[in-house]
């Protein structure tokens, strides 16, 4: 089962939609796929084409944002402790 729909358990997606997905090359997505410390999904081959798992995509798609919020918000709350830091006395 091919779809570039919702999730649905066991449906697959090719390559060039995760390309299309992510706004990158369908070359980008194998070196994604080849760096394991991203942790990207490792594609299936069927009959000489590519797919990775739709719930494969999804779920590292959200760990990423949420990684990105993250860091988002402790750079927010960086700034914000900066903003509010007195300058120390050295006289």
């Amino acid at each position: 089962m091919v779809t570039s729909g919702p999730a649905r358990k066991g449906a697959l997606v090719t390559r060039s939609t995760v390309a299309l997905e992510f706004d990158a090359h369908k070359r980008t997505i194998d070196r994604w796929e080849d760096d394991e410390k991203l942790g990207f999904p490792k594609s299936v081959l069927i009959k000489g084409q590519r797919y990775f798992k739709r719930e494969e995509i999804d779920a590292w798609r959200e760990a990423l944002f949420r990684e990105g919020m993250k860091a988002a918000i402790e750079d927010r709350r960086d700034r914000a402790g900066e903003a509010t830091a007195q300058p120390s006395d050295a006289a």
